[in-house]
């Protein structure tokens, strides 16, 4: 009887260990395949620090997975995020972000109908720990306890263990404070920022600070410390930010820098432009600087817009001008890349990560290291709206060849890109009936390559003095590094491999630093 309980256990561990595997999954090497995560709408990726990622959808309510480097999937079944939503409530609109420490944030907003017309509206937000567990309770905190219609939260930490919230109510944009423990720092009401005329459709994005955090409206910046709003300034008149406040990054000195459109009378174009604002509000560049343009004629900037802050202080603009087609009642569109510096001046002309690039979307831009960037795009020239990439150094030269590398066959919309810590990405989108899908790319344009990571010389996983010795007899000529070696041994990103370079791989061994210079502008 004894050994035929132990007998049945085994087969019970078994089955369970099968399911397990079976449950997981790992990253695809061809582009016919991916991971699928089920039905729902991507809402981002974030870093867990360990070469993989954290991943946030909707599938009913906001929930998160982690995928580590080789692309198995953690947690099953993925975890609530803020509260589980049931019927009739549901949710829609949120955003994660990381939270500096290993854990994550997380905000969703939740509808509550009261009658066939109309309903309520709450924000509710909760910070994870690296294991998914909830740290503020399992229904997490609200916004604010005085109003009910809050929506569209965007979320940012405050490098404290907190975060910053910021949301829609009404036709006014609003911001929370939350500190580690979950704590409404900005009262039970929050802070009021500033009022969005009820006929304009805008967008939310927060960019970090030093001290704070900087809210774009698309019609305005605010700066928020931990004592509430520092300041507030309108955009230039003319132009538009309103879908698409994506296309916004810190210029690195606490400002930030935007890629809009602009109506240009002059001229009679649409114009894409680039704005900065300085730490203390103040508009450079003359007001803003202009990218280029296209004739008028019903021609905008399609939303999704893209800028990447390089490590020379330059900052590259991906964006597609949308060009509508009255005889077929469609849209047209093509890709546009222009750099421009620190003090608002282009670098170059106008250039494209394809030969072609009518009919391509953009979809999204990354940083591969130092010296090159990545650039996403769906073709909508092709059935499916198949997804491409291309890898680019900062002159613009095209590295994977003239027509970029077939990323995936499936349908390749709404995606949200991160660097994957080695020089390639991890991607999440969605394809067709909502179909979520999770793939990864290496530096080398090879679908679910795993390399090893930067100052990892050797490749035993870890980062330790032998690595660092590695590069020291590279420098004085006992060994010579392999390819791969030398492209993980440059971690300050100058494109050599040198002195300074193991003196940073023996700081990270040591635990003297979080992260080496090469990714210290990944956002």
């Amino acid at each position: 009887m004894q050994h035929k309980l132990i007998f049945t256990t085994i087969l019970i561990i078994f089955h369970s260990l099968l399911f397990i595997s079976n449950s997981q999954a790992q990253w695809s090497t061809t582009p016919d395949t991916a991971i699928y995560l089920g039905q729902g709408e991507p809402v981002g990726l974030i870093k867990d620090e360990k070469g993989g990622a954290y991943l946030g959808y909707y599938s009913g309510d906001l929930v998160v997975n982690r995928v580590d480097k080789f692309g198995y999937l953690q947690w099953n079944p993925p975890i609530s995020a803020v509260k589980q939503s049931v019927p009739p409530y549901w949710q829609y609109e949120g955003s994660i972000a990381s939270g500096d420490d290993g854990s994550i944030f997380a905000a969703t907003t939740e509808v509550l109908p009261v009658t066939q017309f109309d309903w309520e509206e709450r924000v509710w937000v909760n910070k994870l720990d690296s294991t998914g567990t909830k740290l503020w309770g399992n229904n997490g905190v609200r916004v604010s306890l005085d109003n009910l219609d809050n929506r569209i939260p965007r979320i940012i930490s405050d490098q404290n263990g907190g975060c910053y919230v910021t949301y829609k109510q009404g036709t006014s944009i609003y911001i929370q404070h939350f500190d580690s423990l979950g704590t409404r720092l900005f009262g039970n009401s929050s802070l009021q920022l500033n009022t969005i005329p009820s006929n304009t459709s805008t967008d939310l994005d927060l960019i970090k600070t030093s001290d704070g955090c900087i809210v774009l409206t698309g019609l305005g910046y605010s700066r928020i410390d931990s004592s509430g709003l520092v300041w507030f300034t309108n955009v230039p008149s003319g132009s538009q930010f309103g879908l698409g406040v994506v296309g916004a990054t810190g210029d690195g000195s606490d400002g930030v820098v935007c890629l809009g459109q602009y109506g240009n009378n002059q001229t009679q174009t649409i114009d894409a432009i680039s704005i900065r604002v300085d730490s203390s509000g103040s508009f450079v560049w003359n007001n803003f600087t202009n990218l280029g343009g296209i004739p008028w004629g019903g021609v905008e900037i399609y939303e999704e817009r893209f800028i990447q802050r390089n490590f020379n202080n330059s900052f590259s603009n991906f964006w597609s001008f949308k060009f509508p087609d009255s005889s077929t009642g469609s849209n047209t569109y093509n890709l546009n890349v222009q750099a421009n510096s620190l003090d608002g001046n282009l670098l170059n002309s106008f250039y494209s990560p394809i030969l072609n690039s009518t009919g391509r979307i953009v979809q999204g831009l990354i940083k591969s290291n130092n010296l090159n960037n990545l650039f996403f795009w769906t073709d909508d020239t092709t059935p499916n709206r198949i997804g491409f990439v291309q890898m680019m150094d900062l002159n613009g030269n095209k590295l994977w060849g003239n027509n970029g590398q077939l990323f995936t066959n499936k349908t390749f919309s709404l995606v949200k890109s991160l660097s994957d810590t080695r020089g390639g990405a991890i991607l999440l989108w969605s394809g067709i009936n909502g179909m979520l899908w999770l793939q990864q790319i290496s530096r080398h344009g090879n679908l679910g390559e795993i390399l090893n990571d930067y100052g990892d010389l050797n490749e035993d996983g870890v980062i330790d003095t032998l690595d660092s010795q590695i590069v020291l007899n590279s420098v004085v000529g006992t060994d010579t590094l392999t390819q791969n070696q030398f492209e993980v041994g440059d971690v300050d990103g100058d494109g050599k491999v040198k002195v300074n370079d193991a003196s940073l791989i023996l700081q990270k061994a040591k635990g003297l630093i979080k992260e080496f210079p090469i990714h210290e502008l990944e956002e």
